[in-house]
């Protein structure tokens, strides 16, 4: 039983999940002739609405609150006893006729608990009516069948971020794993010549101190000590643009705001900034989008994306090629923003396709590739803009991106 002050977990569900739950509530609602089935959440310290029926007489609606413990709901009732409570009428109880439904004239009950995977509770399942009534064994089992539905769709979330958390930690090893790789050549050669001006400078001490030291031999160490310390910076320079590469690996601002801009002249603009290295590559680059479609967004993650799959591009699309073409086309919709980016270059293998998002995973290293530009892609579009992002390739017609997110179009 739950007797004293507790702040309850939450799980994080997805629309598709909270649509069918909606169903779910909607046609129980309809079967009942009920005004009001709700799938109730406990959500820290508080017992919240999750789920209401769309019905017109229904007095609750989502995100509607009580501090849980000694609320007086019905449903306090039931989680705290992890048992069916059904209540005729609370006016015609000494124990419920108080209750803060009755404000709402809720007088018949009906509810059953929901529990997490962990035994935890999550919340209830309940119908609530303005009148007296009575529900049959069928109508209990109902309710009981689609508490178990809901439990089944908990447990199904919590393995899949279980098996989520667990991909996780395989990337983040392989990161650092590759990290120690990409680090360890700079780093060995500067600790190499460290030891080296070490030893001579031991040396020189050593000449000095006995009076055989001349000029040439200071010379000498000068000359070399100039060669070892260009030799020192320019491999921390890379030590320290590996590490910031990958301190940037999400390669999310986590300060930056959204703001209104023109896409198609945004992304113009991008390419702009990129016209040597496009220049030198040969490619005639096409943005296809209407001129008027300006969206609230972030600015700063569009010229990391646009970047990043031009760079990419270029780098493994066209290395054996001289020429090439890719076209950014952007579509505004009802759900947003769509990109979609196609080059035709020599495309990802059948192997490799399901695995150009994953951290570190490159067919180049030997040519300097980190393996971090498409990671890079994937973290912003799916964590910064909420969206999602597919690739697919064909080895004689290239490849071809496409992004998705929502964003707040604005008028022109």
């Amino acid at each position: 039983m739950i007797e004293e002050e507790h702040s309850f977990m939450t799980f994080d569900i997805e629309n598709q999940t909270l649509k069918k739950w909606q169903k779910t509530i909607d046609l129980l609602s309809s079967i009942l002739d009920i005004p009001a089935a709700l799938i109730m959440r406990l959500n820290k310290n508080k017992i919240e609405v999750f789920v209401s029926s769309e019905s017109e007489s229904n007095p609750y609606t989502k995100g509607d609150n009580e501090v849980f413990l000694n609320s007086g709901l019905y449903c306090e009732h039931v989680i705290k006893t992890q048992k069916t409570l059904f209540v005729k009428n609370a006016l015609k109880s000494n124990r419920w006729k108080n209750n803060p439904d009755t404000k709402l004239n809720m007088i018949n009950y009906l509810g059953v608990p929901i529990n997490s995977p962990d035994e935890t509770p999550f919340g209830t399942i309940c119908v609530l009516n303005n009148a007296e009534k009575v529900y049959t064994d069928d109508h209990i089992n109902l309710l009981k069948e689609f508490k178990s539905i809901i439990e089944a769709d908990l447990k199904s979330i919590s393995l899949y971020k279980r098996l989520v958390a667990s991909e996780r930690v395989t990337s983040l090893r392989e990161l650092l794993s590759g990290m120690a790789h990409e680090i360890n050549t700079p780093v060995g050669v500067g600790v190499t010549a460290i030891t080296h001006l070490k030893s001579l400078t031991r040396n020189l001490k050593q000449d000095y101190e006995s009076g055989s030291m001349d000029k040439d031999d200071f010379e000498d160490y000068l000359l070399s000590t100039f060669e070892i310390t260009d030799l020192v910076h320019s491999n921390l320079n890379k030590t320290a643009k590996i590490l910031k590469r990958f301190k940037h690996l999400t390669g999310i601002k986590t300060n930056e705001k959204a703001t209104t801009f023109n896409l198609k002249e945004h992304i113009i603009n991008i390419l702009s900034s990129m016209k040597e290295m496009i220049s030198s590559s040969h490619l005639k680059i096409m943005v296809i989008a209407d001129e008027n479609i300006n969206i609230n967004s972030y600015p700063e993650a569009i010229s990391e994306i646009i970047t990043n799959l031009v760079t990419n591009s270029i780098i493994h699309g066209y290395s054996n090629r001289m020429t090439g073409e890719i076209n950014i086309e952007c579509r505004k919709n009802r759900d947003g923003i769509t990109i979609i980016y196609q080059d035709d270059g020599s495309g990802i293998s059948k192997n490799n396709i399901e695995r150009v998002f994953d951290p570190l995973f490159t067919t180049d290293r030997k040519k300097g590739s980190k393996g971090l530009g498409l990671c890079i892609i994937y973290n912003i579009v799916t964590l910064q803009l909420k969206g999602s992002i597919q690739c697919s390739s064909n080895r004689k017609k290239g490849v071809e991106f496409i992004i998705k997110f929502n964003s707040l179009l604005v008028a022109s």
